[in-house]
């Protein structure tokens, strides 16, 4: 009987393992890689303000810190990562409208970052349309984000005067016409806040422990039968 017991407790603990595998091994394959070059943080940017990705940019801003500054003024308190998001969503009603021209990577106009390329925000901060170098930065082997610089030539402020009516000269050609231009205008709905994943990883251990709870019950009742029946 205890032979068999002995038998019946290692399937137990070999099935529990294997579907402890199975639960985690999804979740760390599924894991995007931080970007290890300039180029590639701006591509995987790009991409993830084209669907209002909050939680994906969350983890593209710098650990060190987020800032948004104007050319020629001061800029906002250095952020946390939630703050930058919640600032980004607050900003833009939840929905970005921005053109990102991920090529030529250039050197950085202000010295918390290195690295930078240009974009236009269209409807951000009830700004109609400005140009925003966004800027990168380089920590520990990894590309982040750091933030943006607003150009002050492109650059509208809330509570300014209003425009003459006529309308000025066109100046540079339409974002849709410039090379090597991803153009990012979100038509994803509402946003799933960053709370989601957490949810998903706490309902697949609850039901990881479920499963776990079942094993354990068929071995008891398996080990209970062998008894009685005196192997």
């Amino acid at each position: 009987m205890i032979r068999a017991g002995g038998s019946v407790v290692r399937i137990c603990a070999a099935t529990f393992l294997l579907l402890c595998i199975a639960f985690t091994a999804p979740a760390h394959a599924g894991a995007p890689a931080q970007p290890a070059t300039a180029e590639a943080l701006a591509d995987e940017l790009a991409s993830a303000l084209a669907a209002s990705d909050f939680p994906r940019v969350r983890e593209l801003v710098s650990p060190n810190g987020f800032n948004w500054a104007r050319e020629g003024s001061g800029g906002l308190p250095t952020k946390s990562r939630d703050e930058a998001v919640e600032f980004l969503r607050a900003e833009s009603g939840g929905r970005l409208n921005v053109a990102v021209r991920t090529r030529p990577v250039f050197e950085s106009p202000v010295p918390w970052g290195s690295r930078a390329v240009s974009s236009t925000w269209t409807n951000f901060g009830n700004v109609p349309q400005q140009s925003v170098h966004l800027i990168l930065t380089q920590v520990a082997g990894t590309w982040y984000w750091a933030g943006g610089y607003v150009l002050a030539a492109q650059a509208t402020s809330p509570t300014a005067a209003p425009a003459p009516t006529a309308p000025p000269a066109p100046t540079s050609a339409p974002v849709s016409a410039l090379p090597s231009t991803t153009t990012i205008a979100s038509t994803a709905g509402p946003t799933v806040a960053a709370a989601g994943p957490a949810s998903t990883g706490e309902n697949d251990l609850w039901l990881l422990l479920t499963l776990g709870a079942i094993v354990i019950v068929i071995a008891g009742g398996v080990v209970a039968l062998l008894a009685r029946r005196g192997v």
